[in-house]
């Protein structure tokens, strides 16, 4: 039994880390689309863009 239950802590851990990381790279790319959304000139920097794919990468690989 105390297998098990060391078993479900450390899931609840991992589970909860991994939420707290989906939420801050959610925010990001709400920041990083703001960014983009009201940019006032037509040439955005290739950093912002680069920045939100990876981000949109990295929260597809958080969420499978």
């Amino acid at each position: 039994m105390e297998i098990r239950s060391e078993a479900i802590s450390y899931s609840k851990s991992k589970r909860c880390e991994l939420r707290k990381r989906e939420v801050a790279i959610q925010n990001e790319l709400e920041e990083l689309d703001f960014k983009i959304c009201h940019s006032a000139n037509m040439d955005l920097d290739s950093q912002i863009l680069d920045k939100y794919e990876s981000a949109k990468t990295e929260l597809k690989k958080c969420t499978i």
